[in-house]
Order: C-alpha cells, then sequence, then structure tokens
C-alpha cells in the first residue's frame, strides 16, 4: 500500500494523507484490545480469532478489488485526473531518482 501512494498523491495532498495512513494502521490495535476483552468474556477466546479472520478476510477483499497499483490502470477515475497523477507521479519518482543518485556520489 505505501509503495502505491506516490502514484495517487498530490504534493500538497501527500503530507496528510501519508500521516492519516500512518495513524490509521494504529486503529486497528485500538480498536481490537477492547472489543477482543468483549468477545473472549462473551463467546469464548476462539471468537477473537474468527473475529479478527472475517474482518481481515473482508479488508483483503476490499483492496483486492477497490486498489490499483498505478493511476494509469485504474478503471474508476476521470482521464483528466488520470493525465494529472501519471504525470505528477512520473515527476516525483524522476526527482526521487535524481536526489538518490546524488546521494551516492
Amino acid at each position: 500500500m505505501t509503495g502505491s501512494l506516490p502514484s495517487f498523491l498530490f504534493q500538497k495532498e501527500s503530507s496528510w494523507l501519508v500521516s492519516f495512513h500512518i495513524a490509521g494502521a494504529s486503529v486497528g490495535s485500538v480498536v481490537i484490545f477492547p472489543l477482543g476483552g468483549y468477545l473472549a468474556a462473551f463467546f469464548g477466546w476462539r471468537s477473537v480469532f474468527y473475529a479478527t479472520g472475517i474482518l481481515s478476510t473482508l479488508w483483503v477483499a476490499a483492496w483486492f478489488a477497490l486498489a490499483h497499483d498505478h493511476p494509469a490502470k485504474h478503471p474508476r477515475i476521470s482521464e483528466k485526473e488520470r493525465a494529472r497523477l501519471v504525470r505528477w507521479s512520473s515527476t516525483i519518482i524522476f526527482k526521487s531518482f535524481a536526489a538518490l543518485c546524488r546521494e551516492m556520489k
């Protein structure tokens, strides 16, 4: 997921959305600890594994159905937005590569 973010973000959006992405990674821990305690107390310890397995499977299915590696492959964005994103991602990849080459000297 993190690898595809630069292809879909403009410079103005990137810092906010990457921060949102990183913060969202902790939400699972915040949610599962109280939910897991509740499930274990009322339905047994196995229910915690069933619930997280089912939720994870649903999340992965939604991710595979909706996420794409690059804007050029995404079927649900307009041609105008696709052109802007492809142009932006090409620029950012080139700048990142150029900066990496300068660091290696």
